[in-house]
């Protein structure tokens, strides 16, 4: 026995599902796959750091010293801007994140369907009660053949 509501429901489920994938595979896993190359660039950029200030550290001579010094100097503005931005963007990473509902009507489906109403005959009824009905009449029509 088919159920025109529960058809419906299926297909609108469906739908929903492609669509969520979608979302995850076009925007959800590009955002990641950029958020972890940049982690990536930015663990590099540290590795080497690491490796030059270690350097430096165990050297005797002050030249290399002051060479870093001026080098790391020049790029103070750059690295402040970008820690600021960087900083300004948490907010609304954080807000983004909260917005995103702990618990939801996970069958919203049947809820639209039973409060969707059609008019049948002038009488307003439900799609979901005029789905049932279209089946029942139907198998009562079955019993008759």
């Amino acid at each position: 026995m088919y159920d025109l509501g529960r058809a419906v429901e299926k297909e609108e489920e469906l739908k929903l599902a492609v669509a969520t994938a979608k979302v995850i595979k076009d925007t959800l896993s590009t955002s990641l796959e950029k958020f972890i190359d940049a982690l990536v660039y930015i663990a590099g950029f540290f590795a080497i750091l690491e490796s030059k200030l270690t350097l430096l550290a165990n050297s005797l001579d002050d030249k290399p010293k002051k060479s870093h010094y001026f080098k790391c100097k020049d790029k103070a503005s750059y690295i402040i801007s970008s820690c600021h931005h960087y900083i300004a963007a948490i907010p609304n990473c954080v807000t983004d994140l909260r917005a995103i509902p702990d618990e939801y009507d996970k069958n919203y489906v049947q809820q639209w369907l039973s409060e969707k109403n059609i008019d049948i005959k002038n009488q307003k009824i439900s799609l979901l009660e005029w789905g049932n009905q279209l089946f029942k009449n139907t198998e009562k029509f079955k019993k008759l053949l």
